[in-house]
């Protein structure tokens, strides 16, 4: 049986990019847009599933997990920031 490590070692994604789908998606906002979602998406009273719905009606085509993801610092962007201890680019 293999141990939980070599287990862990194999699951382990190999990202191509240094930022996650949602941050993608955000460089091509507007500027009043780009400010609108970054208020509402640090906003707590705002669920995962209430910005998803509001992304897809503007184009977005990622993931729910993708916009969780980001707000919990599970994406590629927050494992960058926990490596480097900089802030997130979005």
């Amino acid at each position: 049986m293999a141990s939980f490590n070599d287990a862990l070692k194999q699951s382990t994604i190999t990202r191509s990019s240094n930022v996650c789908a949602l941050v993608k998606w955000r460089a091509h906002l507007d500027v009043e847009t780009r400010t609108e979602f970054d208020q509402a998406l640090t906003n707590p009273a705002n669920t995962h599933s209430n910005l998803y719905r509001a992304m897809r009606s503007l184009g977005y085509e990622a993931s729910l997990s993708t916009v969780g993801r980001h707000r919990n610092g599970e994406c590629t962007c927050g494992i960058l920031w926990r490596r480097t201890a900089t802030l997130c680019s979005c």
